[in-house]
């Protein structure tokens, strides 16, 4: 957000909610958001299920979450900051400030090159979680753009990691 404050010819908060595309979301954005939250897990779900088939050993679960099931409240205690900031970080850092630059050099194809490089900074978390994301890491960036609102990313992110970290820590799928 640094970054994006020093651009600002008139420094202010409504500048650089402008410049970070945060805007209220307005009925289609609600829609986009929906309709890409259901197709982003029916193509996870898709890729999971492939995956599994090829070896029924595939796991996409980070080291930090595998535990035996149940509910940990230390665990979630310290998810909860974690979340928020994951996701206000990532978004503000890559839909709202990357892809508008992006866009500038790239057009109508920023998005692509924003989701290879968003799933590709997962790299930590392992190969079977990437291959995981790809549909988030794809298509997220992709409604983004074309409804030019960060929220909307925001919303995205944040309900398919909260649906995630549930799965995970119920031991949904293992």
């Amino acid at each position: 957000m640094l970054k994006a404050w020093r651009e600002l010819p008139k420094r202010g908060l409504g500048s650089l909610r402008e410049r970070l595309r945060l805007r209220r979301m307005n009925r289609g954005d609600v829609i986009w958001a929906s309709g890409g939250l259901v197709a982003i897990v029916i193509a996870t779900a898709a890729i999971l299920a492939l995956a599994r088939y090829i070896d029924p050993g595939f796991r996409p679960s980070p080291w930090f979450l595998q535990h035996p099931p149940g509910w940990h409240a230390s665990v979630f205690a310290a998810w909860l900051p974690l979340f928020v900031s994951n996701i206000l970080g990532e978004e503000l850092c890559w839909r709202g400030y990357l892809l508008p630059r992006q866009e500038a050099g790239l057009g109508r194809l920023a998005w692509l090159p924003n989701g290879v490089l968003w799933c590709l900074f997962h790299w930590s978390f392992g190969g079977a979680i990437m291959v995981t994301l790809l549909p988030i890491t794809l298509l997220l960036p992709w409604i983004v753009q074309r409804r030019r609102n960060t929220s909307v990313g925001i919303v995205i992110h944040g309900v398919f990691n909260a649906a995630g970290f549930i799965a995970a820590t119920s031991g949904v799928g293992t």
